[in-house]
């Protein structure tokens, strides 16, 4: 599912953040088995971070959609914020990523989550590349 959520207008949030929940605790209460019950979770989680940047007037930086690379630090590399199914998974510079999803994790802090792995990367450590960069970069890298 494509989330951008955080250009929704106020009444579209508080809607969809409201009927996430629900679908949440029908699928925690053991009444129903919901195979889907962890992506119920995790779009509470992210809708939740989108109202809680509108409420401290936070704003992402990055977009669904936007190209990323490891900005020039002392690292070659860092690791997910969260466990993937092999554990922490590791982005490397020099590589380029997709945006999937931003997510708010308060205190001004952000998380991205690349490509479609699922796990998250503080998002300080990432520059959005620019279109003509990634462009140039496609067709030097057919």
């Amino acid at each position: 599912m494509t989330e951008r959520a955080y250009g929704f207008d106020n009444e579209k949030l508080l809607a969809e953040f409201g009927q996430a929940c629900a679908r949440t605790g029908i699928s925690g209460s053991g009444l129903v088995i919901n195979p889907m019950a962890s992506i119920d979770r995790r779009r509470v989680r992210y809708l939740r971070g989108v109202l809680l940047a509108r409420l401290q007037g936070q704003r992402p930086s990055f977009e669904y959609g936007d190209k990323v690379e490891l900005h020039k630090g002392p690292y070659e590399s860092i690791s997910s914020l969260n466990r993937g199914p092999n554990g922490g998974e590791t982005a490397w510079r020099g590589r380029t990523y997709t945006v999937r999803r931003v997510q708010y994790l308060g205190a001004g802090k952000w998380g991205l989550e690349l490509d479609d792995t699922g796990l998250h990367y503080d998002a300080s450590y990432f520059t959005k590349l620019q279109v003509e960069r990634w462009e140039s970069f496609l067709a030097a890298n057919p």
